[in-house]
């Protein structure tokens, strides 16, 4: 299932063994490596705790313990910390915390306790300073001659917490220089560029061009298309890339180390990557096969002295996977690391060891040794969840969950793993992470901890009453803490009740004066009330927060004509921040403002010499020249920036307006000239309007954008032609160039255009009369292409409106050789070239609007059209389904233990596929079989997604491989051509071989047939998408026909009266019975059912009354189902002069000319879509004495054809006739030219079964 040559050498590095059952040991030392032999000085305040009772916890923790020594101090100080943590008093959590760090630096508590520091750095005052000494305490007991002491845990935990100090500190300073993570190993900007690939998860472990070189170079051609290498800041740990394509990036940074040593190298990685230094593979994570911790390190790699190419290959995906970040811990402190996103000078380094790999978490828990172990559960689930290895958290919190029930912890280290957990869909995260925090306030109404977050995540889910519950909880319980208030005003805010928001945020600001956060909440409070306080009023410490100084420079000081401030922060700031381009745009607005053109534009050139080629920087500069008459410079400027984003509508505008010009004038055409021509050759079509000119322009650019001028000129023909097209509605994103009405006189009418409404109302429009009107639009690139492009298709005949002229105009650059496809009778290529462009053009004259035909095939089948396509292939649109597949059947250890659980006690592999099979089929029950991005483990979780993609995971948990593919349906477009049509191919189904069977498999739900695929996909054509596939086609099986069928037996008994009884049995069998059970589940009701069956049983004989009926197997997926009925009817055979009984019917049988055959020609291709294979036996047995004549013709009838097939015999025994019907309609097209022959065929039919018997004396 999982072929790639790339994930072998990947899971050769796996860094997770999967989680299943009970968990596998992690290590051969339980826990005693994180804990060490201080466990045993735990106080035992710790158990007072554990059983719930926080604040006699927390008073017993805060006495002096019988054990003093530092291990016995450190574990008490912890429970501390836990203990006010828990019940919101932040200050003192902080506290105990640091202290459980100078206790013993080097020692595991330290690990808990800062990883609780890190989670209090927005709830706790004073969070910069109160760190300070844990920190100092580090650094002290590392520094010993044989190197550090502290594990690599404690030293990446406390460099986070560092960070977090550190940035806050710069944030609140005056500093020039921009933030930077040397002292921790963290380097703060990253070159950056790609995509290299667009298949992030197929390509990642192939060497890029980018990689060869020395050093990334400034620009690279990838992809067919330029790209820049950009400067990624991180924020905090990681950068955050906001980029526009997944796919392979290359993110790199330079690190001078002025000693070598051994390194411990740590990687935060959202998504697949590897890390290398100087070439060398140091650190994998794959994310392809296991969702496992993002958080990787590499122990022990030897670096010498000198500079070090740090480089990262990424999977990003975008609005999912997209952070990543690199520490390195040396094991010598005082080393210095200097970071620099591109070359520094000196020598270079190498990597003389490249060290073990290995999860954070996976030395040191193994469960099985914890299982009456509180304390160590809670531990081992905490560090667990803050690392997100899902499988350990999972069952520390699972046995937590029975020895700890009250303790309030307990639900909120859950609430934290549901919030972290990705593997997840964001709203069964809320739900899950909201029950557990509300189950923690159940257990303890003291956990303040646990209402601010309830309230918060209440908030944040629209749940108003709720959360003003949860806020007046809080209020009453924690109203001496500034999350608490802050809290409040956010909630006040989301309700619109200004006053109480800044009340509350004012009472919050009181109790934390130095909270930035709250500053500049309380600040928009003002400014949503006009309102700006004095500056006396103002405490200082507020202008310590960055961003209030910007606000109150720019709202309040520029408005008095005070810009001293608000200049200096400007040029502060792009120093401070060098590699963000809209620092200089600000920049120069601020020196245009107050200094002139000419300062503005010396800012942008500053500017433009660190970010050569970006667009935003270019415009503002040509802008600036141009206001400055420098016109020539100006338009050079755009020019220039129009060579890396040619496909920017603000640029072509900016420069055409330059040239008074309207943008792309040169492909505008002449609506005028149109209706002249046209109305000296008028032609005449039976319609309400027609098209004098159906004109559309595009021009290609060479990065794949394009432009559209669409020029339509319509002449209205009728008054319900007036009603269609008197009002004109440009499409969204569009720029009017014209809209006016030309009268027939002549004359031209310009409407009067309303600035906010979307439609124009045409003025003084006549039958008779002409609209004209044209528009701009510009088409972004399709990144996904590759530096392909697929053109619009453009249809020289339309259904819905005759057309005298049709033109397309395609220009492309003239090294693009691109190929049309042309269907349908298009019309022939002109081509020529000018400009640098090769124009391709397409003209057809007086195309009548076809007639409307019911069944009729899709447009694409029958109008001529043609479509551009350039370098795109099916290749490139195969590798992308099967890039997405990867990902999305990663393991999870929710999938381990589902599948687990549906296969235990099945003994062969017959019996776990048909188990998963019914699992797939109930639990996912909204299904997108075309969705293959969202995850298995999502699906599973919110029984939403593709139940292939879904059964194919769960059987890989189990060893059985699979195989998906995608079915072209035989009511899909049948053509092949150079485009790659992927969306014809509409069905999804899985292959499984197991005990010497291939099986077919389409979970659609709980009344599936097992190994079945409806005929609508039987013998088509079928692409595999598992990767390593390739490409070619192979055909899906057919299953026998009486698998596809219909029976219905009529046993029907007539009196002498012309009453008629009888029994009718239904067998349906494939799609029949999936549809018909389908239906009998949305009814909902016995009672409903039996209405059903009423309904039915009066469409076969009107008037008459059900008896009684049964169903057999519904609820037997792979039976048949059965529908027996009884039924009498009064009445049912008329008496005729000569007093001969007859009856007129056709027995459940269709009518196939009312159903297809109702024209009497046809212009359009009918398609039949849907099989209809029908057996009828009907059992007449008439009264005794009489016989049964009819139904005339022959007894055995035979119309067999191309179309179809239809058999009838007919058995006479005494009073008693039997006629037997098959009728065999495929899916099918008709051409117009087959139409009359399926005509004729079908009424032979209708004839031969909508049969005349009449009932006689028998001679």
């Amino acid at each position: 299932m999982r072929a790639h040559p790339l994930h072998a050498a990947l899971l050769a590095a796996a860094l997770l063994a999967t989680a299943c059952g009970n968990m596998t040991d992690r290590s051969q030392d339980g826990l005693r490596t994180l804990l060490g032999p201080g466990l045993q000085h735990i106080d035992p305040a710790w158990d007072t705790l554990l059983s719930g009772n926080t604040d006699q916890a927390r008073e017993a923790l805060s006495q002096s313990g019988a054990d003093q020594t530092p291990e016995g101090r450190a574990w008490r100080a912890l429970g501390r910390c836990d203990a006010n943590y828990l019940l919101g008093h932040y200050k003192e959590a902080l506290a105990a915390c640091v202290e459980t760090v100078e206790a013993t630096p080097a020692k595991p508590p330290a690990q808990w306790a800062l990883m609780r520091l890190e989670s209090m750095r927005a709830l706790s005052p004073g969070f910069s300073e109160g760190v300070a000494p844990a920190l100092m305490a580090i650094q002290k007991a590392d520094a010993t001659p044989e190197g550090v002491q502290s594990p690599v845990l404690t030293r990446y935990l406390a460099a986070r917490v560092g960070m977090a100090r550190d940035f806050e500190l710069w944030y609140r300073s005056d500093s020039e220089d921009p933030f930077s993570g040397d002292p921790h190993g963290v380097p703060t900007v990253w070159s950056m560029v790609g995509p290299t690939s667009l298949y992030a998860n197929l390509d990642l472990g192939e060497t890029s061009e980018p990689e060869r070189d020395d050093a990334l170079a400034d620009t690279y051609e990838l992809l067919g298309f330029t790209r820049r290498t950009s400067r990624e800041q991180t924020n905090g740990l990681q950068a955050n890339p906001s980029l526009s394509l997944s796919g392979v990036y290359v993110a790199e940074t330079w690190v001078t180390v002025d000693r070598g040593g051994r390194f411990d190298v740590a990687a935060n990685l959202q998504g697949s990557g590897i890390v290398f230094i100087d070439g060398e593979r140091v650190l994998v994570r794959d994310a392809r096969q296991e969702l496992g911790p993002a958080e990787v390190v590499a122990r022990d790699v030897e670096l010498t002295p000198g500079v070090h190419r740090i480089r990262v290959r990424l999977a990003y995906e975008r609005g999912y996977r997209t952070a990543f970040g690199v520490m390195l811990l040396p094991r010598r402190q005082g080393t210095r690391m200097t970071f620099s996103p591109t070359p520094p000078k000196g020598q270079r380094g190498q990597v003389e060891g490249r060290g073990e790999v290995a999860p954070w978490i996976g030395e040191g828990i193994d469960l099985g040794r914890l299982s009456d172990d509180r304390l160590r559960l809670y531990l081992a689930a905490w560090m667990a969840t803050e690392f997100v290895e899902e499988a350990i958290a999972r069952d520390a919190l699972a046995r937590l969950e029975e020895l700890a029930p009250d303790f309030a912890g307990t639900w909120l280290v859950r609430a934290k793993l549901m919030e972290r957990l990705w593997s997840l869909p964001g709203k069964v995260r809320s739900r899950e992470t909201i029950k557990a925090i509300r189950k923690a306030t159940e257990v303890d109404p003291k956990a303040g901890r646990a209402l601010l977050w309830l309230a918060s995540e209440l908030r944040e889910q629209g749940l108003k009453d709720d959360a003003a519950d949860a806020i007046a909880a809080l209020q009453e319980l924690r109203p001496d803490e500034a999350s608490t208030w802050a809290e409040a005003a956010r909630y006040y805010r989301w309700r619109a009740f200004p006053t109480q928001a800044e009340e509350a945020l004012a009472r919050a600001t009181e109790l934390d004066s130095r909270d930035c956060g709250l500053i500049q909440e309380l600040d928009a409070v003002y400014r949503d009330r006009d309102f700006a306080p004095k500056r006396e009023e103002i405490p200082d410490a507020w202008f310590s927060c960055d961003l209030f100084r910007w606000r109150y420079a720019r709202n309040v000081e520029l408005m008095r004509g005070e810009h001293a401030t608000l200049m200096k922060l400007l040029e502060r700031d792009v120093k401070r921040y060098p590699w963000r381009t809209w620092s200089w745009a600000a920049l120069a607005r601020g020196k245009v403002e107050l200094e002139g053109e000419e300062a503005g534009l010396e800012a942008i050139n500053r500017g433009l010499a660190l970010h050569p080629g970006e667009q935003d920087l270019l415009k503002t500069r040509s802008d600036l020249l141009a206001r400055l008459g420098r016109l020539d410079e100006a338009r050079e400027t755009l020019r220039e920036a129009l060579k890396e984003n040619q496909g920017a509508f603000g640029l072509h505008r900016a420069l055409a307006l330059l040239n008074g010009q309207l943008p792309l004038a040169d492909l505008t055409a002449n609506g005028i000239a149109a209706i002249r021509d046209y109305e000296r050759d008028p032609v005449a079509f039976p319609s309400d309007a027609i098209y004098v000119l159906d004109y559309m322009a595009r021009r290609y650019f060479e990065d794949g954008s394009s432009a559209d001028v669409t020029h339509l000129v319509v002449r209205v023909q009728s008054k319900a032609g007036l009603d269609e097209y008197g009002e004109v509605r440009f499409p969204r994103g569009a720029i009017p160039l014209m809209a006016r009405t030309v009268k027939r006189n002549g004359a031209v009418v310009e409407p009067v255009r309303e600035k906010d409404k979307p439609v124009i109302s045409m003025p003084s429009l006549d039958v008779g009369d002409y609209i004209e009107y044209a528009y701009l639009t510009f088409n972004g690139r399709n990144p996904a292409r590759q530096g392909s492009s697929v053109g619009a298709k453009f249809f020289f005949r339309m259904s819905n409106i005759a057309s005298a002229r049709s033109e397309f105009i395609v220009e492309v650059p003239e090294a693009w050789k691109p190929d049309f496809v042309s269907r349908n009778d298009a019309p022939p290529i002109e081509e020529s070239s000018a400009d640098g462009y090769t124009r391709y053009r397409f003209i057809r004259t007086s195309s009548a609007q076809p007639r409307q035909e019911p069944m009729s095939v899709d447009n694409d089948e029958y109008l001529p059209h043609v479509q551009l396509i350039h370098r795109y292939t099916w290749e490139d649109t195969h590798r992308a389904y099967q890039d997405q597949l990867i990902t999305a059947r990663a393991s999870a250890p929710m999938l381990t233990r589902r599948a687990q659980e549906l296969t235990r006690g099945k003994k062969s592999d017959m019996e776990k596929v048909r188990a998963i099979w019914r699992f797939a089929n109930t639990h996912v029950r909204t299904r997108r079989f075309l969705d293959f991005s969202t995850t298995a483990a999502h699906i599973e979780a919110s029984g939403e997604g593709n139940p292939v993609v879904l059964m194919s995971a769960l059987l890989g948990e189990v060893g059985i491989e699979t195989e998906i593919v995608k079915i072209r349906g035989a009511t899909q477009d049948p053509a092949e051509t150079a485009i790659p049509a992927f969306g014809a191919y509409n069905f999804t189904a899985l292959k499984v071989s197991v005990d010497g069977e291939t099986l077919w498999l389409n979970p659609v739900g709980r009344n599936a047939r097992f190994n079945y695929l409806p005929v609508s996909v039987q013998g088509q054509p079928a692409i595999r998408v598992e990767p390593g596939a390739d490409l070619s086609r192979i055909t899906i099986p057919t299953w026998p026909a009486e698998l596809e069928r219909r029976d219905v037996r009529f046993d029907l008994t007539l009196s002498a009266e012309g009453d008629l009884t009888g029994e009718v049995t239904e067998t349906l069998r494939g799609q029949y019975g999936i549809g018909r059970r389908d239906y009998y589940d949305e009814q909902g009701s016995e009672d409903n059912i039996r209405k059903y069956v009423e309904r039915k049983v009066n469409y076969d004989f009107n008037g008459s009354e059900l008896l009684e009926y049964t169903i057999r197997g519904r609820d037997e997926p792979d039976a048949e189902l059965v529908l027996t009925y009884r039924f009498k009817r009064d009445g049912y055979a008329r008496r005729a002069p000569s007093g001969a009984l007859v009856i007129q019917d056709r027995y459940d049988l269709m009518d196939l000319m009312r159903s297809f055959a109702r024209l009497p020609e046809r212009t359009v291709p009918m398609l039949i879509d849907d099989q209809n294979h029908d057996e009828v036996h009907v059992a007449l047995t008439a009264p005794e004495g009489t016989r049964v004549l009819g139904p005339g013709g022959p007894d055995t009838l035979t119309y067999n054809s191309a179309f179809g097939e239809y058999s009838r015999t007919v058995e006479r025994e005494a009073n008693t006739i039997r006629i037997h019907h098959r009728l065999f309609v495929p899916i099918q097209r008709i051409s117009p030219e087959a139409y009359a022959e399926f005509a004729e065929w079908a009424g032979d039919i209708d004839r031969a079964t909508y049969g005349r018997l009449e009932i006689t004396k028998a001679p």
